[in-house]
């Protein structure tokens, strides 16, 4: 989970979703990434509707594949 009330990562990591929060306000769309030990960004899984999301056994297996494991 990630606090950026200035969007400071949300915009870094190109998730803004322009004009789709209360009163037209800019906010973050709907995202989950797997980092490696460096912080590079391995996997990632974008959507514009903030009920989907990945399932436990999707990133389980991201995580293998990205760990070569």
């Amino acid at each position: 989970m990630l606090s950026d009330p200035d969007l400071v990562a949300i915009r870094r990591y190109d998730l803004v979703h322009k004009g789709a929060g209360m009163a037209g306000h800019d906010i973050a769309r709907p995202a989950e990434f797997l980092l490696d030990h460096n912080g590079t960004v391995r996997w990632r899984k974008l959507t514009e509707d903030y009920r989907v999301r990945a399932r436990v056994e999707e990133m389980l297996e991201e995580a293998r594949a990205v760990g070569g494991k």
